[in-house]
């Protein structure tokens, strides 16, 4: 009888520092996002994550960089990232933000590749990550 309550002792240790470890104190849970998606169109990567109950696609140019310090993005996995708005980043040599006119829902990334906002799934806006290297996250 003294074993097991020392075996779930020991077991309701375990599961409440894993639990400690998993929720890390220092990270602003506003900027941790799920992963549930990566496509690619020509040469570029078409991410898709979740937070809370918006969805965002964002967008990576694929590169084969692979270094000590990135770490490659896995459906699935929760990441801190800091997104930059493709809309909200129009702006002017100036300094003005500018509004597109006659603006299609889609925007061209290299000559051959038209990537397009999805209103239909509430994806209003496109993002990259300055620290997204292909699909590797570099610090």
């Amino acid at each position: 009888m003294i074993f097991y309550k020392k075996l779930v002792l020991i077991c309701l240790i375990f599961f409440v520092s894993c639990r400690e470890l998993r929720y890390d104190k220092g990270i602003d849970d506003s900027s941790i996002y799920l992963i549930t998606k990566i496509k690619s169109k020509n040469d570029w990567h078409i991410i898709y994550a979740v937070k809370r109950d918006s969805v965002y696609k964002i967008i990576s140019h694929k590169e084969k960089l692979i270094t000590d310090r990135c770490v490659k993005i896995a459906v699935g996995n929760y990441y801190n990232l800091k997104l930059d708005s493709k809309r909200e980043n129009t702006v002017l040599s100036t300094g003005e933000r500018i509004t597109p006119v006659n603006f299609t829902g889609c925007f061209e990334y290299d000559g051959e590749t038209i990537i397009c906002l999805e209103p239909e799934r509430k994806i209003y806006d496109l993002h990259n990550i300055k620290k997204l290297k292909g699909l590797y996250l570099c610090e």
